[in-house]
């Protein structure tokens, strides 16, 4: 530490309210070291390295806790249908199966890595389960730190990174957006924020390889392009040739990884199948149908995102005051691009959301830094505080509605599939193959039975231009090999409830625009050669007629 010292009274004037110029003409300063035990332990600095080495410690164990309590209900009510499907597959290729080409699915294969992994580590689902939700719970808090540590980086505040930091933690965790857990859109938000802090850094090769990384985890990452982009003509006139091919090869890296992967495991032609032919009937079906069923979920998540919205809005506000345009232009054009997509996609689900709150946030980070720098300093937290309180209780209320709402039928569902599971196992050799009339692909977990087909649920076999007579013949087929020991209907609730076509009994159709029935050759083949055994929780379990 040093004393200054000045013979002219402007100069301390200078040194106070001005940059010190010690060379300026009309003074002499002389620079007097202080001891260290004459510092004191109250000085500003001093002080300010405590407040960082607090903060660096208190907001990731706020974090944690935080989006853990946001999470948690997923825990104990276990897997979302999306959750359960991607266990299912995880559980599968842990045994040895091929993705794609044995176990089919049309998500990109990143996702499947969590589940795997936590199933070559247990036996035990539910603990299976809890690992995914852990790796669930890790990688949103490390998206909102990268969140923090960006912003910081362009210029924003620490108490603005530190609060958009929070929102972008809240915004990923809530319930309806996260579903409890285990999302491949819950994955992909920290890679696609270590990806654009990367870019801000002019790390393209390894900004690239953390997108690709995203996208082969999740489709709807795909935006992040967009940001990167932006990055790279945010920095001089143009994004460079050069900048750009080092940014593609990293994503290219990733993709040859992914595509030898499934190529040695022999499934690439099926991959091509699942990952374009399926998607492309899907969004035909939901354009047609099926997507003004799921729009009534947006305005639920934009109450649910109403804080970053109004940080956002700040931004907007306060646009020629931002910390960053650099930052701020990356977000802006990943969420447009985003918005696209899903206009593309033709019905809107609030996991889609997901990956939004990582722009979303930046530009909320940059919104609040600019707002509090042009209000008076007493009064910014104040008028700051109230609004987003306010807002951010209106968000926690309306997720914990449209959580009730979402929980109960996963509740349910994972209900009866344990108790339908246990009757399976009591009627079943642990070599025997059973099948799933239905979307309950857990129910094959939980009894430890093999699928009598690669399709470990119906949606794909109930989709229009993608269940041709071809991809039929081939699942009887799988089905008459694999002769499965039972056959469980857990197309609806209970019996008589809508549902997907029914099988042996009875049901009003529950379409979403899926409802193309190319099942009658297997529900003869049920039909005949398959008896009522007994109704578990609802759900009709078939045994063979004759042994």
């Amino acid at each position: 530490m040093v004393r200054v010292s000045s013979s002219s009274s402007d100069a301390l004037g200078d040194f106070a309210g001005r940059p010190f110029r010690p060379w300026a003409s009309g003074s002499v300063a002389t620079v007097t070291r202080v001891p260290v035990a004459e510092q004191g332990h109250d000085t500003p600095g001093l002080r300010g390295r405590r407040a960082r080495a607090l903060t660096s410690v208190a907001l990731p164990g706020l974090l944690v806790a935080i989006v853990a309590l946001l999470l948690l209900p997923g825990l104990f009510i276990g897997p979302s249908l999306d959750a359960t499907i991607f266990s299912t597959v995880g559980w599968r290729l842990a045994a040895g199966d091929a993705l794609y080409a044995e176990v089919w699915e049309h998500k990109p294969p990143g996702v499947f890595i969590p589940y795997t992994v936590a199933h070559l580590l247990t036996d035990t689902p539910r603990v299976a389960w809890a690992t995914v939700w852990s790796v669930t719970l890790a990688c949103i808090v490390g998206a909102a730190l990268a969140v923090r540590s960006l912003l910081m980086q362009e210029g924003a505040s620490p108490g603005a990174a530190g609060i958009a930091a929070a929102l972008a933690g809240v915004g990923s965790s809530s319930y309806l957006v996260s579903l409890g857990g285990g999302m491949s859109e819950s994955f992909a938000v920290l890679p696609l924020a270590v990806a654009v802090s990367l870019a801000c850094r002019g790390h393209w090769i390894a900004s690239g390889v953390a997108a690709g990384t995203a996208i082969a985890i999740s489709f709807q990452s795909l935006p992040v392009l967009a940001a990167i982009a932006a990055v790279g003509l945010a920095r001089d006139a143009g994004l460079t040739l050069g900048r750009a091919a080092r940014v593609t090869g990293g994503v290219l890296v990733v993709a040859g990884a992914v595509t030898a992967g499934v190529w040695l495991n022999g499934g690439l032609a099926e991959a091509a199948d699942a990952l374009v032919a399926y998607p492309s009937a899907y969004v035909a079906v939901a354009r047609r149908a099926g997507g003004a069923l799921a729009w009534g979920l947006l305005p639920w998540t934009v109450l649910v995102l109403l804080p970053l919205l109004l940080g956002v809005g700040l931004a907007l506000v306060h646009r020629h005051r931002l910390a960053s345009s650099r930052a701020a232009g990356a977000a802006a054009a990943w969420i447009l691009l985003a918005i696209v997509l899903i206009g593309l996609q033709g019905r809107f689900y609030a996991h889609y959301a997901t990956p939004l709150a990582i722009p979303l946030s930046i530009l909320a980070g940059l919104g609040i830094d600019a707002a509090r720098r042009t209000l008076p300093r007493r009064g910014s937290t104040a008028l700051l505080g109230i609004p987003f309180g306010a807002a951010l209780l209106l968000s926690l209320a309306v997720g914990a509605v449209g959580a009730r709402d979402e929980q109960e039928p996963v509740r349910a569902s994972n209900r009866r599939a344990e108790a339908i599971a246990a009757a399976v196992r009591e009627r079943t050799d642990p070599g025997d193959a059973i099948f799933v009339w239905g979307n309950d692909s857990r129910v094959y977990e939980l009894a430890d039975r093999r699928p009598a087909t690669r399709y470990v649920y119906l949606y794909p076999l109930l989709t229009q231009q993608y269940a041709t007579g071809g991809v039929m013949e081939d699942v009887l087929a799988a089905f008459r090999s694999a002769r499965p020991s039972v056959v469980i209907d857990s197309g609806s609730i209970a019996e008589g409830q809508p549902g997907l076509p029914p099988l042996l009994i009875d049901r009003p159709v529950a379409t979403d625009g899926r409802d193309l029935d190319l099942l009658d050759p297997m529900r003869d083949v049920i039909t005949r050669d398959y008896r009522l055994a007994e109704v578990v929780e609802g759900w009709p379990l078939y045994v063979p007629a004759s042994p």
